[in-house]
């Protein structure tokens, strides 16, 4: 998997050349980066949060209401 940007590019330098990708850049970006799918697969994943800065105290706020156990902290 590419970064979402680095996929907008790589579809802007393919469409010019003619060819065009069957899953454009907004699509790719929406499968593949929350908050894109979840609501798709939210029966079928651990509880998740998102923001897209919260810094220490943002986050604590933010994981308050998710159940107790192990988590994961993915940045940028």
């Amino acid at each position: 998997m590419i970064r979402s940007e680095h996929y907008a590019l790589l579809e802007a330098a393919l469409e010019a050349k003619g060819v065009r990708l069957r899953t454009n850049a907004d699509q790719y970006r929406i499968a593949h980066e929350l908050p894109g799918w979840y609501s798709h697969f939210r029966g079928h994943t651990a509880a998740t949060v998102w923001s897209a800065d919260p810094g220490t105290e943002g986050l604590s706020e933010l994981v308050k209401d998710l159940p107790p156990g192990p988590g994961v902290i993915k940045t940028g």
